[in-house]
């Protein structure tokens, strides 16, 4: 990619910089904060050359990536100006950059996919009191950018992004012949449900798609695994978003775990985060042996885009199975109390008022794909997953408001 000095009259401003030979990516060094454009091509970007404004921190990274085919120019201060003394330059690097794309193109047997504008996606994390943004694009990484204060190595509060490694506990205690199914019930391990003519019927199906009737959440907010088995549920199926159902799934597989003397943080440590070298930053009640499965993690972007690959890839991690693929696909299937949540997961579908989010009327993201599906915790903790555009992002912020909806078209110039 390139990074050109912007001109103002005779005068040429270009901050130093330094390259990360290990990844490819050019890091813009503190203190140089400067405002980013994108001037695209028009078939490969915004079309006729439309110009994309975001705002890169100290610390940015633009990575090279045949899928982004736009170059960068960094302004040092206030508008930037085209004037008829640029457009040869422009016309050569454009030519330059089309024929290293075609080339990687076809030394890859790669097809052009969905392009995609990281600079206005990020400028609109920031604009909204964002902490991040990674972008991952076929195992590559196309954009990392920290906003706002917040750093590279700090692990993020992922609130209920949380939620969703409960889904794949789900899918290897089922691969590890500790679940008969996704629609086992309940009360076959939690055997004093039996005796409750509403809750012997659960499922787990159920419970983790969160349309079982249990209360969400206790007086407290997150309850034990022990108090969460002693809550109500009520009389009529619907969609109840909480904290509750996790932690019933958590004593599950505490129950499910006992004869073999391992906890459920060592069992999720051994079937889910290990194998694909994922560094917890913190989890509440870890150490307990009892994890707070539906808000206690804590992790850097780099680790939780981790989690987001392997679901991406079908469960698969260099070329070795953790989850298998058959199994997955059950969490990406929306109840019909609520077709846009599926077992921990949100989906791409139009929720039918039974959500959290008034954007999900229309869809999660009516301009992306279909197969979107989001790992989402509170202050707006975004994990991204489009399997059909081999794509994975994370994104932490704070408290404001931010839409998924935006976000993802302005990703995808939609």
């Amino acid at each position: 990619m390139l990074l050109l000095g912007a001109t103002g009259g005779t005068r040429t401003r270009t901050p130093s910089r330094t390259t990360d030979f290990k990844s490819g990516a050019s890091t813009i060094p503190p203190p140089w904060r400067k405002r980013f454009e994108l001037y695209a091509l028009s078939r490969y970007c915004q079309g006729s050359g439309e110009k994309a404004k975001g705002t890169a921190q100290s610390g940015s990274r633009f990575h090279p990536s045949p899928a982004l085919t736009c170059f960068v120019r960094l302004e040092a201060r206030g508008e930037l100006f085209i004037g008829a003394n640029h457009l040869k330059s422009m016309k050569r690097a454009l030519l330059g950059l089309l024929t290293l794309l075609i080339s990687g193109v076809a030394e890859t047997g790669a097809q052009v996919t969905t392009p995609l504008n990281v600079a206005a996606a990020a400028a609109y994390s920031f604009e909204q009191r964002g902490d991040a943004v990674l972008v991952i694009q076929r195992g590559e990484i196309v954009f990392e950018e920290y906003q706002n204060g917040f750093s590279a190595s700090q692990p993020h509060l992922l609130a209920s992004g949380t939620k969703s490694f409960s889904g794949a506990l789900l899918v290897a205690a089922q691969a590890d012949g500790l679940i008969a199914s996704v629609d086992e019930r309940v009360s076959d391990t939690i055997l004093e449900w039996r005796g409750d003519p509403l809750k012997k019927e659960v499922t787990l199906r159920q419970l983790l798609s969160l349309t079982s009737g249990l209360a969400s959440k206790s007086a407290d907010g997150v309850p034990s695994y022990a108090a969460a088995v002693q809550l109500p549920i009520g009389g009529a199926a619907r969609f109840a978003y909480g904290p509750a159902p996790f932690q019933v799934f958590g004593e599950v597989m505490r129950r499910k775990l006992q004869p073999s003397g391992e906890t459920v943080t060592q069992y999720l440590n051994r079937r889910v985060l290990q194998p694909i070298g994922l560094r917890v930053g913190a989890w509440a009640n870890a150490a307990s042996g009892q994890p707070n499965l539906p808000s206690g993690a804590a992790l850097t972007a780099r680790e939780w885009v981790k989690f987001g690959q392997l679901l991406g890839q079908n469960g698969v991690w260099n070329n070795q199975s953790v989850l298998p693929s058959e199994l997955l696909q059950s969490l990406f299937q929306g109840s019909k109390i609520n077709p846009a949540y599926g077992l921990t997961f949100w989906l791409n579908a139009a929720d039918v008022g039974a959500g959290r989010n008034a954007d999900f009327s229309s869809g999660l993201a009516p301009a992306a794909p279909k197969d979107l599906l989001m790992a989402a915790g509170a202050g707006n903790q975004r994990l991204y997953i489009v399997p059909s555009l081999d794509l994975v992002i994370v994104r932490f912020g704070r408290n404001a408001p931010y839409s998924d909806a935006e976000f993802m078209a302005r990703l995808l110039n939609r």
